[in-house]
């Protein structure tokens, strides 16, 4: 899964890794990341921050097939949707605070 999104979208995902049930990979820079995590959440999938610029996935024990196949659909729309935003060179210039980006 996440291989396909560092193909399809290599401007924006790098450094995929994994072990076990946990996994992480990197966005271009904090301000992509911010925007990426954001439609996730609102996609109805949680994530995490890890660093600067990773992402981390860490589901729960007990997750079907079917969880894989929508956690991997809401990734790659998420993707797309930023990409669609801000084009290819994927330049934001200021990250805002993650509880106000997540309605908190």
């Amino acid at each position: 899964m996440l291989e396909s999104l560092q193909n399809e979208f290599p401007q924006m995902i790098s450094n995929i890794r994994a072990r076990g049930f946990f996994a992480a990979f990197d966005v271009v820079n904090a301000a992509v990341r911010q925007k990426l995590m954001k439609k996730i959440w609102e996609s109805g999938a949680m994530i995490l921050t890890s660093g600067w610029t990773s992402l981390r996935l860490r589901p729960s024990l007990i997750f079907s097939e079917e969880d894989v196949r929508t956690t991997g659909e809401i990734l790659h729309k998420s993707c797309a949707r930023v990409v669609k935003e801000l084009g290819t060179d994927l330049k934001v210039e200021t990250v805002h605070d993650v509880g106000s980006q997540m309605g908190a």
